[in-house]
């Protein structure tokens, strides 16, 4: 005879559990911009990284407001590393602008 065993649980996520990439995606762009900023001749590459940063992390924080999943921290950080990333670019032209006018 066999034995009864329940049946296996239903692995399907609820539609109520989507989840929402775009605060990972801005930290991702924030780190990546803010190690970029510093590397000279490269750190061209960090005002796309930062902008886009900016974009997803503010996308991010929007749809927070319209209550769909939360990635507070990893938007916010992101914003940050942009923010700070794109500061430094604005620094190197200002270094490089004042150099060479002198």
């Amino acid at each position: 005879m066999m034995p009864n065993y329940p049946p296996a649980p239903d692995n399907e996520p609820t539609p109520n559990s989507t989840t929402d990439d775009s605060g990972t995606v801005s930290l991702a762009f924030g780190c990546a911009a803010a190690f970029f900023a510093f590397v000279p001749f490269i750190g061209v590459v960090a005002w796309l990284l930062g902008i886009c940063g900016l974009v997803f992390g503010v996308s991010a924080y929007r749809k927070l407001g319209r209550g769909e999943p939360d990635n507070r921290v990893a938007a916010g950080f992101g914003v940050g590393l942009s923010s700070f990333a794109l500061l430094v670019c604005v620094g190197w032209v200002v270094a490089t602008l004042v150099s060479l006018s002198s």
